[in-house]
């Protein structure tokens, strides 16, 4: 079973998905809710906890550069390469190599 998979679960979670995320949430700090009949509650705590978990996690390390705009939503087409948000960090050297228009990023200081 995975956090991410309980996020986007529809309905009412069973209680071997509660304990998990119960015990999940116990690894990284995150509380149960009060409201232990809400369903919503408990989306929002497997929300806390996979975000605690990437928190904690070591080896992620942080988006640097970011489109914005429709750019950020679509991604963009830009010398036969499409560039989004999930991939701005990779290509990131090539970009600036083609002179990628500065204008369509969050972080135009760069």
């Amino acid at each position: 079973m995975e956090i991410k998979e309980l996020i986007n679960k529809k309905g009412k979670y069973s209680q071997a998905e509660i304990d998990f995320i119960v015990a999940e949430g116990a690894k990284v700090g995150v509380m149960p809710p009060t409201n232990k009949g809400c369903v919503n509650c408990w989306r929002d705590m497997a929300i806390e906890v996979a975000y605690a978990q990437r928190q904690a996690d070591p080896t992620a390390k942080p988006k640097a550069h970011r489109l914005r705009g429709a750019a950020a939503r679509d991604g963009v087409l830009f010398n036969g390469r499409i560039v989004t948000n999930d991939t701005i960090d990779d290509d990131w050297d090539w970009m600036m190599a083609n002179n990628f228009p500065k204008q369509l990023l969050e972080d135009a200081e760069s």
